[in-house]
């Protein structure tokens, strides 16, 4: 509290912050979460073990950093992001952190959630040569895309009519009357990866 005087003399403290990761990447992607990995920090500094860690953070945001997405220990090499909304856009980047703080971040990575599979296949509006087939696309965004296909044979055999749509239900026309058809449908997501398709109706 009292202003140092001239020729006095003191001591000053100082830590090292952390050395920024390395090789940042995505290992792994499902419909609701995302694994990341990353290079060892080359050095966490002079801070106390127990304070060192890797934090994921969102790109969007600045120092000072918020609360991260996720964390973990200085001794692990990748961490799984959960709770994350399927076919959406997420970009990421990773700080070794010490009692210190964070390290400048590494590089950022972006990378697409899988689509949720879609479900509730139901028929609707059934005529003589139109009818409705319809499913759910759970927690898929709106702007998810469907593949769509159908067919007089139970094995998909040729000949097969497929159609894309963001939608979550289709009206073919134009069908034989008294004819059996089948219909099956998938969700893929922005990376052009497909769903498994829902049970064929």
């Amino acid at each position: 509290s009292t202003p140092p005087a001239a020729g006095a003399e003191g001591a000053v403290s100082f830590g090292v912050v952390a050395s920024s990761p390395t090789l940042f990447a995505v290992s792994s992607v499902y419909s609701s979460s995302i694994s990341w990995t990353w290079g060892a920090s080359p050095s966490f500094g002079d801070a106390p073990a127990p304070s060192r860690l890797y934090r994921v953070f969102p790109a969007t945001v600045t120092a000072p950093f918020p609360a991260p997405q996720t964390t973990a220990t200085s001794l692990a090499s990748g961490a799984t992001e959960a709770s994350l909304t399927p076919n959406t856009t997420y970009t990421r980047f990773v700080t070794a952190y010490t009692d210190w703080g964070d390290s400048a971040p590494s590089g950022m990575v972006s990378t697409h959630t899988l689509a949720a599979e879609p479900s509730a296949p139901s028929f609707s509006a059934v005529a003589a040569t139109a009818l409705t087939f319809g499913w759910s696309g759970g927690a898929n965004p709106s702007y998810t895309i469907y593949e769509l296909n159908a067919s007089s044979s139970a094995a998909f055999a040729a000949p097969v009519s497929t159609s894309f749509a963001a939608a979550v239900s289709s009206s073919p026309a134009g069908l034989a009357p008294n004819t059996t058809y089948y219909f099956r449908a998938r969700a893929v997501n922005l990376d052009g990866v497909p769903t498994a398709y829902f049970a064929t109706q």
